[in-house]
């Protein structure tokens, strides 16, 4: 599965050649290299993002970017799909090397990860219905 457009692969380039630069890159990057594999963790329930199909394969968008980076690498990818909660708890002691996710950057998660590229980004939306008698976010 891949429905990139045009500003999503823009921005997953642009992750991909931050990525390239092993100075900023650290023990993270030493490791998966040395390794030959890079372990990512993924929520495999937030479709169309990351989500087992058909076959019992993980697919979505992350799982492409993920696929992405790691021939960029030239490494293989090895996916583990831990809960959201152990993903966010920020406790992954070697687990997996990185997370390929929609998760918003907000200042608590600043505090336990580091956010080096977005690479989509979607603003919200708050709908209703039409009989609703909600008008603003107040409501």
């Amino acid at each position: 599965m891949t429905f990139w457009n045009r500003p999503q692969l823009t921005l997953a380039a642009m992750a991909l050649a931050l990525g390239a630069y092993p100075a900023h890159a650290g023990a993270v990057l030493d490791r998966v290299l040395a390794a030959g594999t890079l372990k990512v963790a993924t929520d495999a329930n937030w479709a169309p993002q990351s989500f087992v199909n058909s076959s019992n394969e993980l697919d979505g968008f992350d799982v492409d970017v993920a696929k992405a980076i790691g021939k960029h690498l030239g490494v293989k990818v090895e996916f583990i799909t831990p809960g959201w909660d152990i993903i966010t708890a920020g406790h992954w002691a070697g687990r997996w090397d990185m997370h390929a996710g929609s998760m918003t950057p907000t200042k608590k998660r600043a505090e336990i990860f580091d956010f080096p590229a977005v690479y989509y980004y979607t603003p919200a939306a708050v709908a209703v219905h039409k009989d609703s008698k909600a008008k603003t976010l107040a409501d």
